[in-house]
């Protein structure tokens, strides 16, 4: 199965994550996108925006309902798989955020960053 939003190719995604039923792939784009795709059926269910900035990354939380977004200029933007509806974000770190993980039991998530001024967020 070929997973593929419309006009776009492979080159245009930067990092993909699937929940933890396998049912969910969500993929970073340089557009500013975060895609979902339903794995059984190979349909695009959300291609929520985030403004114009690359997604570098997106990760899953563990009830993989709930996928993040690392924007190329430091924010963070979670939103609802089924639906694309931003649930929250978090602002306010310095450079690109290369990669989120959460733990499984949700107790919390680690964020890898790329800073010249020490990366971390702001209070």
């Amino acid at each position: 199965m070929q997973l593929n939003a419309p006009g776009t190719s492979p080159d245009d995604y930067f990092s993909h994550a699937v929940n933890a039923a396998g049912t969910l792939l969500a993929a970073g784009s340089k557009y500013g996108m975060a895609h979902v795709w339903d794995l059984i059926t190979g349909e695009i269910v959300q291609k929520p925006k985030f403004g114009h900035d690359k997604i570098l990354t997106v990760a899953f939380d563990p009830t993989g309902q709930l996928p993040a977004a690392c924007r190329q200029k430091g924010s963070i933007a979670f939103f609802h798989a089924e639906t694309g509806v931003l649930a929250g974000h978090i602002e306010g770190y310095v450079g690109q955020i290369n990669a989120l993980a959460f733990s499984p039991d949700a107790s919390g998530s680690t964020e890898t960053f790329e800073s010249p001024l020490g990366a971390s967020p702001s209070a």
